[in-house]
Protein backbone atom coordinates (compact mmCIF):
# COMPACT_ATOMS: atom_id res chain seq x y z
CA UNK A 1 0.00 0.00 0.00
CA UNK A 2 2.56 2.71 0.90
CA UNK A 3 4.61 1.80 -2.40
CA UNK A 4 1.11 2.78 -4.35
CA UNK A 5 0.58 5.89 -2.66
CA UNK A 6 4.06 7.06 -3.14
CA UNK A 7 3.32 6.77 -6.69
CA UNK A 8 0.39 8.43 -6.82
CA UNK A 9 1.62 11.38 -7.45
CA UNK A 10 3.44 10.49 -11.01
CA UNK A 11 -0.12 8.36 -11.96
CA UNK A 12 -1.38 9.42 -15.41
CA UNK A 13 -5.09 9.41 -16.05
CA UNK A 14 -6.12 6.81 -18.27
CA UNK A 15 -9.10 7.70 -20.42
CA UNK A 16 -11.16 6.76 -23.35
CA UNK A 17 -14.65 7.88 -23.85
CA UNK A 18 -15.57 6.38 -27.41
CA UNK A 19 -17.53 3.12 -27.45
CA UNK A 20 -15.15 0.08 -28.02
CA UNK A 21 -15.92 -1.72 -31.32
CA UNK A 22 -14.13 -4.98 -29.96
CA UNK A 23 -16.40 -7.86 -29.46
CA UNK A 24 -14.19 -10.73 -28.30
CA UNK A 25 -10.29 -9.42 -26.98
CA UNK A 26 -8.26 -6.25 -26.03
CA UNK A 27 -9.24 -3.31 -27.64
CA UNK A 28 -9.54 0.21 -25.67
CA UNK A 29 -12.61 0.20 -23.29
CA UNK A 30 -14.16 3.22 -22.09
CA UNK A 31 -12.15 4.24 -18.63
CA UNK A 32 -11.60 6.99 -16.47
CA UNK A 33 -9.14 6.27 -13.84
CA UNK A 34 -5.53 6.82 -12.92
CA UNK A 35 -2.91 4.35 -12.84
CA UNK A 36 1.18 4.27 -13.13
CA UNK A 37 3.83 1.35 -13.61
CA UNK A 38 4.22 -0.71 -10.16
CA UNK A 39 7.63 -0.19 -8.15
CA UNK A 40 10.31 -2.78 -6.59
CA UNK A 41 7.81 -4.14 -3.67
CA UNK A 42 5.17 -4.83 -6.40
CA UNK A 43 7.92 -6.15 -8.91
CA UNK A 44 9.20 -8.55 -5.87
CA UNK A 45 5.86 -10.50 -5.95
CA UNK A 46 5.15 -10.14 -9.38
CA UNK A 47 8.52 -12.09 -10.35
CA UNK A 48 8.76 -14.31 -7.62
CA UNK A 49 8.55 -18.02 -8.20
CA UNK A 50 6.27 -18.75 -5.15
CA UNK A 51 3.32 -16.12 -6.79
CA UNK A 52 3.62 -18.07 -9.98
CA UNK A 53 3.57 -21.41 -8.38
CA UNK A 54 0.52 -20.50 -6.56
CA UNK A 55 -1.26 -19.35 -9.97
CA UNK A 56 -0.59 -22.94 -10.96
CA UNK A 57 -1.62 -24.67 -7.58
CA UNK A 58 -5.03 -22.83 -7.76
CA UNK A 59 -5.66 -23.24 -11.72
CA UNK A 60 -3.73 -25.79 -12.67
CA UNK A 61 -2.23 -24.16 -15.69
CA UNK A 62 1.32 -23.03 -16.48
CA UNK A 63 1.29 -18.79 -16.00
CA UNK A 64 4.44 -16.70 -16.72
CA UNK A 65 4.50 -12.91 -15.80
CA UNK A 66 4.07 -11.07 -19.41
CA UNK A 67 6.16 -8.26 -18.02
CA UNK A 68 8.75 -7.19 -15.83
CA UNK A 69 5.91 -4.70 -14.04
CA UNK A 70 2.70 -4.50 -13.24
CA UNK A 71 0.06 -1.24 -12.28
CA UNK A 72 -1.38 0.40 -10.08
CA UNK A 73 -4.72 1.57 -10.31
CA UNK A 74 -6.55 4.38 -8.75
CA UNK A 75 -10.40 4.58 -8.89
CA UNK A 76 -11.01 8.36 -6.85
CA UNK A 77 -12.54 10.91 -8.85
CA UNK A 78 -16.14 10.18 -9.05
CA UNK A 79 -17.66 8.37 -12.13
CA UNK A 80 -14.06 6.59 -12.27
CA UNK A 81 -14.41 3.22 -13.71
CA UNK A 82 -13.05 0.43 -16.37
CA UNK A 83 -16.18 -0.46 -19.38
CA UNK A 84 -17.02 -4.19 -20.27
CA UNK A 85 -14.11 -5.85 -22.00
CA UNK A 86 -11.67 -8.89 -22.07
CA UNK A 87 -8.40 -8.50 -21.46
CA UNK A 88 -5.70 -7.99 -24.19
CA UNK A 89 -3.72 -10.99 -25.64
CA UNK A 90 -0.68 -11.17 -23.01
CA UNK A 91 -3.41 -11.28 -20.29
CA UNK A 92 -4.65 -14.52 -20.00
CA UNK A 93 -4.75 -14.25 -16.21
CA UNK A 94 -5.40 -11.40 -14.31
CA UNK A 95 -4.19 -10.90 -10.33
CA UNK A 96 -5.94 -7.86 -9.16
CA UNK A 97 -5.49 -7.24 -4.91
CA UNK A 98 -7.68 -4.55 -3.32
CA UNK A 99 -4.89 -2.25 -1.31
CA UNK A 100 -7.16 0.30 0.02
CA UNK A 101 -10.99 0.85 -0.66
CA UNK A 102 -13.72 3.45 1.18
CA UNK A 103 -16.96 2.15 1.47
CA UNK A 104 -19.32 3.25 -1.41
CA UNK A 105 -22.19 5.77 -1.12
CA UNK A 106 -24.06 3.05 -3.03
CA UNK A 107 -24.22 -0.46 -3.22
CA UNK A 108 -23.25 -0.99 -6.78
CA UNK A 109 -20.42 1.76 -7.33
CA UNK A 110 -17.12 0.84 -7.46
CA UNK A 111 -17.32 -2.98 -7.53
CA UNK A 112 -16.04 -5.27 -9.60
CA UNK A 113 -18.10 -6.93 -11.87
CA UNK A 114 -17.48 -10.39 -13.74
CA UNK A 115 -20.00 -12.76 -16.74
CA UNK A 116 -18.38 -16.27 -16.20
CA UNK A 117 -21.21 -17.49 -17.41
CA UNK A 118 -20.93 -15.92 -20.88
CA UNK A 119 -17.92 -16.42 -21.91
CA UNK A 120 -18.69 -17.16 -25.35
CA UNK A 121 -20.87 -14.10 -26.16
CA UNK A 122 -19.69 -10.58 -28.18
CA UNK A 123 -18.95 -8.30 -25.75
CA UNK A 124 -21.92 -5.79 -27.57
CA UNK A 125 -24.61 -8.81 -26.80
CA UNK A 126 -23.26 -8.65 -23.19
CA UNK A 127 -23.04 -4.95 -23.16
CA UNK A 128 -27.19 -4.83 -23.95
CA UNK A 129 -27.93 -6.32 -21.41
CA UNK A 130 -25.47 -5.95 -18.72
CA UNK A 131 -27.25 -7.36 -15.55
CA UNK A 132 -27.76 -10.90 -17.25
CA UNK A 133 -25.51 -13.19 -15.13
CA UNK A 134 -23.51 -10.31 -13.70
CA UNK A 135 -21.08 -11.31 -10.62
CA UNK A 136 -20.30 -8.51 -8.30
CA UNK A 137 -17.80 -8.56 -6.17
CA UNK A 138 -16.60 -5.59 -3.58
CA UNK A 139 -13.08 -6.89 -3.28
CA UNK A 140 -11.66 -5.20 0.25
CA UNK A 141 -8.35 -4.17 1.11
CA UNK A 142 -5.59 -7.81 1.39
CA UNK A 143 -8.08 -9.63 -0.78
CA UNK A 144 -6.53 -10.39 -4.25
CA UNK A 145 -8.69 -11.78 -7.49
CA UNK A 146 -7.50 -14.36 -9.67
CA UNK A 147 -9.56 -13.93 -13.38
CA UNK A 148 -9.02 -15.82 -16.65
CA UNK A 149 -9.57 -12.22 -17.90
CA UNK A 150 -8.68 -12.92 -21.48
CA UNK A 151 -11.95 -15.20 -21.38
CA UNK A 152 -14.10 -13.96 -18.76
CA UNK A 153 -15.64 -10.42 -19.99
CA UNK A 154 -15.99 -8.60 -17.16
CA UNK A 155 -15.39 -4.34 -15.78
CA UNK A 156 -15.49 -1.67 -12.88
CA UNK A 157 -18.29 0.06 -12.01
CA UNK A 158 -18.22 3.82 -11.62
CA UNK A 159 -16.86 5.50 -7.96
CA UNK A 160 -19.03 7.39 -6.01
CA UNK A 161 -18.56 10.69 -4.83
CA UNK A 162 -15.89 10.36 -2.39
CA UNK A 163 -15.13 6.67 -2.89
CA UNK A 164 -11.52 5.62 -3.52
CA UNK A 165 -10.76 2.59 -4.90
CA UNK A 166 -6.40 1.01 -4.95
CA UNK A 167 -5.62 -1.93 -6.42
CA UNK A 168 -2.44 -3.88 -7.67
CA UNK A 169 -2.95 -5.24 -11.21
CA UNK A 170 -0.18 -8.15 -12.01
CA UNK A 171 -0.66 -9.84 -15.80
CA UNK A 172 0.50 -13.16 -16.39
CA UNK A 173 0.45 -15.44 -19.55
CA UNK A 174 -0.28 -19.09 -20.06
CA UNK A 175 2.77 -21.09 -21.33
CA UNK A 176 2.59 -24.76 -21.19
CA UNK A 177 -1.41 -25.28 -21.03
CA UNK A 178 -3.15 -26.86 -18.41
CA UNK A 179 -2.33 -29.41 -16.19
Amino acid sequence: MAEALARLSCAAEQFAAEPDPEEVRGGQPQRKFLSIDGGNVQDAIYQSSATVDLLQQITYARFAPTGQRGTYTYYQRAGDHLALHRDVETCDLALITSLYSTNPACNSAGLFCAYPDRIEEPLSHIGRTLNEGAVFVDLQPGQTLALLGGLVPHRVTPVAPGQVKIVSVLCFQLVGGFL
